[in-house]
């Protein structure tokens, strides 16, 4: 009995371990993955648009491209701005520097946003929720050359990614507790999803769908 018993620890100990290993392998790939394209040369061309943009937004207190003139709405994620203007504000010398750190910044939340939605929002036992949470810094670790690249970019991919995971977190938050509260705030942000990137108002109207339809075959299957 007591070997069974200290076998069963070791063998805890020694998952903990390569749990803590994989871990911590995993994410100082992407961090030095991140961090090796820490350049001005990795910058998008267009991603000085939002600064630029940002610029008269605060000087002028207008969307406008040209300063001082009226509006115009040329960019594709205006929300965007609300991560570009106040980093802007403490950069205000290095439009460069603004631009790489909004995407990075918008990057490492994606990363912290998958996480969460992995770890607290999927229906499983604890061992295998640390499973996914690995296999899911697996997977953006060997795509961290791809990665990387949009997270130094200074564009507004980043931002879509984390916005889409964060409405995946509310939908599965609304899915479970059918609140009249999450329900509004699921409905404001799918609706808002249009200013960050047109083309991802295809999850606001395919999740809520689903959500429906699902309900439906679930309550049929139990009739």
């Amino acid at each position: 009995m007591e070997k069974n018993t200290e076998t069963s620890l070791i063998k805890t100990t020694v998952v903990n371990r390569c749990f803590w290993i994989i871990l911590i392998v995993s994410s100082l790939v992407l961090i030095f993955g991140v961090l090796s394209r820490f350049s001005i040369f990795n910058i998008w061309d267009d991603a000085f648009m939002f600064v630029r943009y940002a610029d008269n937004l605060m000087k002028y207190g207008k969307l406008s491209w040209n300063p001082g003139m009226e509006p115009s709405y040329g960019l594709t994620s205006i929300l965007y701005l609300i991560v570009i203007t106040p980093i802007r504000i403490l950069t205000s010398n290095n439009p460069a520097l603004t631009a790489m750190l909004s995407s990075m910044l918008c990057g490492f939340l994606f990363i912290g946003l998958s996480i969460l939605l992995v770890f607290k929002y999927i229906k499983a036992t604890p061992t295998i929720k640390y499973s996914l949470v690995l296999l899911t810094l697996i997977s953006l670790a060997l795509a961290n050359e791809h990665l990387s690249a949009h997270f130094c970019s200074g564009m507004d991919t980043t931002f879509a990614m984390s916005y889409i995971t964060l409405y995946l977190i509310i939908a599965i938050a609304f899915e479970r507790s059918s609140s009249l509260k999450t329900g509004i705030t699921l409905g404001i942000i799918g609706g808002l999803a249009f200013s960050v990137r047109p083309d991802i108002m295809l999850f606001s109207y395919i999740v809520p769908f689903s959500i429906i339809l699902f309900a439906r075959e679930a309550l049929t299957w139990q009739g």
